[in-house]
């Protein structure tokens, strides 16, 4: 992955992942590739919300507009970009879990 541009970091989002990331240009952040343990709870997070996304395309919608808000709000600033998500990503997990467990 290095050889290919990108830069890493470990336990980013929780203890025994590593993240990938490739920069533009100007710095910004262009990928993101999280990788984490087979059958652990962001392994289930990250799935179960991209199943549920791909089943409400207007939560897809309004996450995808806050995200380009928040680009422009906080182009330097990522912690200031994720803590602006935070409350919206809190209600789509919860969202999402119950979706889940209505549909297995």
């Amino acid at each position: 992955m290095v050889k290919d541009g990108y830069e890493w970091g470990e336990n980013y989002i929780e203890p025994n992942t590593l993240i990938f990331f490739k920069l533009g240009p100007d710095g910004e952040k262009l990928e993101n590739i999280h990788v984490c343990e087979e059958d652990s709870a962001k392994v289930r997070q990250f799935i179960v919300t991209r199943d549920y996304l791909r089943n409400h395309p207007g939560r897809a919608k309004e996450y995808s507009e806050l995200k380009e808000k928040n680009v422009l709000l906080y182009p330097d600033d990522y912690p200031a970009y994720r803590a602006a998500k935070d409350p919206f990503l809190k209600q789509l997990e919860k969202d999402a879990y119950e979706w889940g467990d209505n549909n297995k």
